[in-house]
């Protein structure tokens, strides 16, 4: 993925696999303004926001998964997370 983040342009995916090249690209996309209009919603009516104290805790291990990764050189296997609850992402 090229970039792996970028605001304002188009995401880009180039693949080489036995030596055959492919491209995709993905339509531009806004990724805070919807999170920031559900936060800022559940604040004003007094709600309490579906990003919790649980979703924190489990991004957690990826990121300290992501620096050993760093330090060491090698890929880290996590073990899966069990939520109680998931976010609802409207359509």
């Amino acid at each position: 993925m090229s970039p792996g983040y970028i605001y304002g342009k188009p995401l880009e995916h180039f693949s080489i696999i036995r030596r055959k090249q492919s491209h995709e690209s993905f339509k531009t996309a806004e990724h805070f303004g919807g999170e920031m209009k559900h936060f800022s919603n559940d604040t004003l009516q007094d709600l309490d926001p579906e990003s919790d104290r649980e979703e924190e805790l489990a991004d957690m291990p990826v990121l300290e998964g992501v620096m050993q990764a760093l330090k060491t050189g090698t890929s880290v296997t996590l073990e899966p997370c069990a939520r109680a609850r998931r976010i609802d992402v409207p359509a």
